[in-house]
């Protein structure tokens, strides 16, 4: 009897101390709540408007797509990888982004902030097609000057974080916009066949790893400079070697 009755009353006051967390909890995370709770309205409500607009079944919307055209589920395989790559370089930088500003660190916090800005534009690109169908079929922008308008988006990036970017060790950058770049060429001036599509998203896919190898390093790097004091703005790869070797 004893031992049920230390155990009720240690329920009790686990449910009772659980409680108060709960409650210190919503007031601290409320905003944050808040926020997931409209952004996820707004996709639900925006997707029913969509198929209404359309004339598609809401189903078609929120289903996934080898289950709607019953197709294998490997077709666009490389593609579909490609995206997730994009997406996890992409949520790297912006986590960085916000937790260097956090340190105090603006300056690394704004080429993260870049950076994850520009690869998640890209990411939506390639995800939606918007170069390929939806600029010229909806928009009615002309395809080929999506390399332009590509080109001199990179130009301004470069130029204006080409001081962070050279301090780290950027040679993985370097094989990305060349991977990259090679694949895009290919695709303005090669006219379409199986094999044109193999090289260009071949080196594509290739690209996208190492640019995503290039931002977890960069992140990697400023995250344990910060975590150990270090002088360095952004990154300094051989200061955190020195930090890692055995004394």
């Amino acid at each position: 009897m004893e031992l049920t009755a230390r155990g009720a009353v240690n329920l009790i006051e686990a449910i009772s101390a659980s409680r108060k967390g709960l409650e210190a909890q919503l007031k601290q995370l409320w905003p944050a709540i808040a926020a997931l709770l409209t952004l996820g309205v707004v996709m639900v409500v925006g997707t029913f408007a969509l198929a209404h607009a359309t004339g598609h079944r809401i189903s078609d919307l929120t289903r996934d797509p080898a289950d709607l055209t019953h197709s294998e589920v490997y077709l666009g395989l490389l593609s579909n990888i490609g995206v997730l790559v994009w997406t996890a370089a992409a949520a790297v930088c912006l986590f960085t982004a916000v937790t260097m500003r956090w340190l105090g660190d603006r300056q690394a916090g704004r080429f993260f902030l870049a950076s994850g800005l520009v690869t998640l534009l890209v990411t939506l690109d390639d995800f939606f097609m918007f170069h390929e169908r939806l600029m010229p079929d909806v928009l009615g922008v002309p395809q080929y000057l999506y390399p332009a308008a590509y080109g001199l988006m990179m130009l301004a990036y470069l130029g204006s974080f080409a001081d962070s970017i050279l301090r780290n060790d950027y040679l993985l950058l370097v094989l990305a916009f060349g991977l990259l770049g090679g694949s895009m060429g290919i695709d303005s001036v090669v006219h379409f066949s199986d094999k044109k599509a193999f090289v260009e998203d071949g080196l594509k896919f290739m690209g996208i790893l190492f640019w995503a190898a290039s931002f977890f390093r960069f992140a990697h790097v400023a995250l344990v400079n910060r975590a150990g004091r270090t002088s360095s703005s952004v990154v300094d790869p051989q200061s955190v070697k020195t930090c890692a070797r055995p004394h």
